[in-house]
């Protein structure tokens, strides 16, 4: 854990002064660090997501497009990717409630770490001052993001589809209650009751379980 505490004190006394990623070799001392690369052919990418007073961002998204990996920061606003294939990557992060970040040209090289650290700023809330939104994410059990994954408002009938990111939205929609279920193949549905405010957007996140009747059998 102090590995970890020290990254932080780094990252806010740089007066959020940052712009591109930086590479650290890794030594000795990295065994007792968090995100040690387990394989010489592959790098790492750690860093944290914070919002603009320097506060932790806990449950952001991180993904590294072109890689295919994705990564949920903790309460400290940490995330660690690993392994990652050596290459140059854009990176995206969102959270429900701000604007995504994305950096270019994040450079990841075998047997090393890089540190690509986020601010978010606040998404603003619907110009629709008479209606609200509702926004969200459907993910696994780890938290991993469902693409392809259907969220319903069973009030209306309207449907959406999950991206490479899990998310999705609804609106504008009038102010009240609305039924939204989230499901995807060979996983067990949620249902979750969400209220609509007028002028603002709703969070959402669904989490689906395996359907044990798959595993059972094999499937």
């Amino acid at each position: 854990m102090a590995a970890k505490r020290t990254y932080a004190t780094d990252f806010l006394g740089y007066s959020f002064a940052f712009a591109a990623a930086s590479i650290i070799a890794l030594g000795p001392a990295a065994a007792e660090d968090r995100a040690e690369t387990e394989q010489t052919e592959y790098g790492v990418v750690q860093g944290f997501v914070i919002d603009g007073y320097g506060d932790p961002v806990s449950g952001a998204l991180v993904a590294i497009k072109g890689a295919n990996r994705f990564a949920t920061t903790d309460v400290e606003g940490y995330y660690v990717i690993k392994p990652v294939p050596p290459g140059t990557f854009e990176m995206k992060v969102s959270h429900i409630g701000y604007v995504d970040a994305r950096k270019a040209d994040v450079k990841v090289t075998a047997a090393f770490i890089t540190n690509v650290n986020f601010i978010l700023g606040p998404g603003p809330l619907t110009k629709d001052r008479a209606n609200g939104v509702i926004e969200g994410r459907v993910v696994d059990a780890t938290g991993y993001p469902l693409t392809q994954a259907r969220v319903r408002i069973l009030e209306n009938g309207s449907a959406a589809e999950t991206g490479a990111d899990g998310a999705f939205s609804f609106g504008p929609l009038e102010p009240g209650f609305y039924t939204v279920r989230a499901e995807c193949a060979c996983y067990l549905f949620q249902t979750g009751r969400v209220v609509v405010v007028a002028g603002e957007v709703t969070p959402v996140q669904f989490v689906l379980w395996p359907d044990p009747r798959l595993i059972q059998f094999g499937l």
